[in-house]
């Protein structure tokens, strides 16, 4: 995961999107995030139905079901975020966060 990359988070009952701007042990950070009501086709852009939330969300890990890069709210241009970062974190610091392993 990058530090300042958008994601769309699928969680137990609503699908977030965002730009990530941190990660404690049991949460992760949104800022500019949005609430996804329709997804509409996969294979579209942008979401079909979604709305700006009022402030930074935070999204409990437990929550999430799975999380990637992917569509977008139509007003917002994720083009330009660059692919790696000195933020970015190993496949490795990944399973740690997500299943407590050294």
């Amino acid at each position: 995961m990058i530090i300042g990359r958008c994601y769309t988070f699928i969680c137990q009952r609503f699908v977030y999107w965002g730009r990530l701007a941190g990660v404690s042990d049991e949460s992760y950070w949104l800022t500019d995030a949005y609430i996804v009501y329709e997804t509409g086709p996969w294979k579209d852009d942008e979401w079909q139905t979604c709305e700006k939330l009022p402030t930074d969300w935070f999204i409990p890990k437990v929550a999430v079901d799975s999380f990637g890069i992917g569509k977008s709210p139509s007003s917002v241009k994720t083009k330009d975020f660059p692919a790696e970062s000195e933020d970015a974190i190993t496949h490795e610091q990944l399973a740690k966060i997500f299943l407590g392993h050294p």
